[in-house]
């Protein structure tokens, strides 16, 4: 999904393809021009340009899109009770509850300047909800005084278990990859922390010793030993700003970055030494 971070004021998207900028924005009594940026949630950005994974994910795009990544929103409704949600009553809200969401939550559409419906706005799997809808109806006529069961009917809870002998089955979402990412970024924060601090140890180790050997030695080295290791951190972090401003691919580069600081940090503590004493 494409975010659009704007400063100082809000800018119209152009059916056409540029932005409109709004009224205040034009005044001749502001001095400052707005200028918005774009901002990819983007999970490619670590597959290298032509490989074959991109051609496959535009098919996908294509297939479940008209034009980008789906916008997919969820409720998830659940018995305050804890119980089954398979109870006439329950069956009914839920109905009423998919009703409402298709018929009177609206969206802007910029195009015709209408607030449209999802019935309306809504282009591809937009009776994904059916089942639910065709379940309780066979539910109520099954339920009714003096029904009679028929096969036309088949009432079945959808959970199935799948085993077999010569094949695996996965799955996969856009959803569960970005997850799998975030929990991979979050399981190097020990190793990045643990390496930063093994990092600072050896530097002030190195920059102390050296300065015993000098007899310079004071407690302002600690604090020059501790900054040499935190300016690569400080100057990727400003790069990285700078590639976000511009719009380059960085997440090829965020691969190696952590890294290279942790190499670099122990030797800019014995330059910055060695330039100190001259």
């Amino acid at each position: 999904m494409d975010e659009f971070a704007c400063s100082p004021h809000t800018v119209l998207n152009d059916p056409n393809g540029g932005w409109n900028p709004p009224e205040a924005a034009v005044d001749p009594h502001w001095t400052a021009v707005p200028r918005c940026l774009r901002q990819r949630n983007e999970i490619t950005g670590y597959t290298p340009y032509g490989a074959r994974a991109k051609d496959e994910f535009e098919e996908y795009q294509k297939f479940f899109s008209s034009e980008g990544l789906p916008v997919a929103p969820y409720l998830f409704v659940v018995a305050r009770d804890n119980g089954s949600m398979i109870r006439p009553e329950y069956m009914r809200e839920t109905v009423k509850i998919l009703n409402h969401a298709m018929n009177n939550i609206t969206m802007l559409n910029r195009v015709t300047g209408q607030n449209e419906s999802f019935n309306q706005f809504c282009d591809s799997f937009c009776q994904l909800n059916e089942p639910i809808r065709q379940f309780y109806n066979g539910y109520v006529i099954l339920t009714e005084p003096g029904a009679e069961p028929t096969s036309r009917i088949k009432l079945q809870y959808p959970i199935s278990e799948y085993h077999s002998d010569l094949v695996k089955v996965y799955a996969y979402s856009q959803s569960y990859v970005e997850e799998e990412m975030v929990r991979g970024g979050i399981i190097m924060i020990p190793y990045l922390v643990v390496g930063f601090a093994i990092m600072c140890v050896c530097s002030i180790v190195s920059v102390m010793t050296r300065a015993l050997y000098m007899h310079q030695e004071n407690w302002y080295k600690i604090a020059l030993a501790i900054m040499a290791c935190l300016t690569p951190l400080l100057s990727c972090s400003t790069a990285l700003a700078t590639m976000f401003l511009c719009g380059v691919r960085f997440a090829s580069i965020l691969c190696v970055i952590p890294f290279l600081v942790l190499s670099i940090g122990e030797f800019t503590g014995i330059l910055d030494n060695f330039a100190e004493n001259g």
